[in-house]
């Protein structure tokens, strides 16, 4: 009966929680209402504090009361969890647009770092970036050599007004040289001929046949014979036939002299070029006055072909000429002119003997007339008679 009683006023107890829970749920909205509307507070304060009151004393009277339990969260069931199958994903590809970028490539300065002389007792020598070049070396406290300047134009000069052909001609042969030539032929006629040499030779004709010569050399018939130039046909030269006749042109290359016949065995016992040396120095003369060089010169030999009875005669068989007579000579380097500034003949073995250093005293007398000009000067092996060439300043 106890037990009954307990559970009657239980769930009286409930009835009435959950009655004054309805009266406080009425009260509120009534109480919010109020507020909205302008009504007193006070009726509100007062109803919750009963409500507050009663229902501690429920609490109170039944401390065996237990709320009803919660229900439990979800429970997986047991086993293994189902595995859902990854659905492969479609990802298109884009196109990607490249754009390409010039590129700018900057030359880097090559940077030469100097390797210093390890050679014992000699300076240290170092090249900057700049291309100048350092050394422990102090500069010498003489006098430095001056500069390479050529002190002269180069090209003719002297030439006294003469400009036609002939008067640059006259330059070189002189006057005084063609009545030498005039007086010593003409003597060496009225020896050979006695009175049959009746006919001296003129100035005209000296020059005449003088012409003829170089009209010969620059025409390649040297090896014809003379009367085959006079002769009716294809081989013939109508210039030579108008000049005058071949006779008188065999005529003066016989009787052709250049010295007084009557002196020469006294000159020839020490210069074997005694016959032709007075008209050879003068022509040599003439080429060093009327011509300025250039910057640059050289020194060579050169072998003018011949077969003719001669002392001095040279064989060289590396010539294309192999026999003639050989000629030192200075020329001009410049390719328009190969002037010929100075000329010496080989005249072999002389009378005072066997020359020691030949070679270095030829290209000294050479150059002789160019000393202090500042111009350049160049020798070859063959005439140093040494394995290199040489070259120095003048």
């Amino acid at each position: 009966m106890a037990s009954t009683s307990k559970h009657i006023d239980t769930s009286d107890a409930l009835q009435s929680i959950l009655q004054d829970d309805d009266d406080m749920g009425d009260c509120d909205v009534e109480s919010l209402m109020s507020e909205e509307s302008g009504s007193e507070v006070g009726e509100t304060s007062s109803s919750d504090m009963s409500i507050s009151e009663e229902s501690d004393k429920a609490k109170s009277e039944d401390d065996d009361y237990a709320p009803p339990p919660k229900r439990p969260a979800h429970i997986p069931p047991k086993g293994r969890p189902k595995t859902v199958p990854a659905q492969p994903q479609r990802v298109q590809a884009q196109p990607q647009r490249v754009q390409a970028q010039p590129q700018t490539v900057q030359a880097q300065p090559q940077t030469v770092q100097a390797q210093p002389q390890t050679v014992p007792g000699q300076p240290l020598e170092y090249v900057a970036k700049s291309g100048m070049t350092w050394t422990t070396d102090a500069p010498p406290a003489a006098r430095r050599r001056r500069a390479n300047l050529v002190t002269q134009a180069a090209g003719p000069k002297h030439l006294g007004g003469a400009k036609t052909k002939l008067e640059l001609f006259q330059l070189f042969f002189t006057t005084t040289m063609m009545n030498t030539i005039l007086m010593y032929t003409n003597e060496e006629g009225l020896t050979q001929r006695g009175r049959a040499w009746s006919r001296a030779i003129a100035m005209m004709e000296l020059s005449s046949a003088i012409g003829l010569l170089l009209f010969f050399g620059l025409s390649k018939v040297s090896r014809a014979s003379i009367r085959s130039q006079w002769r009716k046909g294809p081989f013939a030269k109508p210039l030579a036939m108008a000049t005058m006749t071949g006779t008188r042109f065999q005529d003066i290359l016989t009787l052709l002299r250049f010295d007084d016949k009557r002196t020469r065995e006294g000159r020839k016992k020490n210069d074997k070029f005694a016959p032709i040396r007075g008209i050879f120095d003068d022509f040599a003369e003439s080429c060093r006055r009327h011509y300025s060089a250039g910057e640059f010169i050289t020194v060579d030999e050169q072998l003018v072909a011949f077969r003719g009875r001669c002392p001095f005669r040279q064989y060289m068989p590396k010539k294309p000429a192999k026999y003639g007579i050989k000629f030192w000579l200075c020329v001009d380097v410049d390719m328009c002119s190969h002037y010929v500034l100075n000329i010496f003949p080989y005249l072999g073995k002389q009378a005072e003997g066997t020359q020691t250093n030949l070679g270095s005293k030829v290209v000294k007398d050479l150059v002789q007339p160019l000393y202090n000009t500042g111009r350049n000067a160049n020798a070859k092996t063959a005439v140093t008679f040494s394995c290199t060439t040489s070259s120095w300043t003048l």
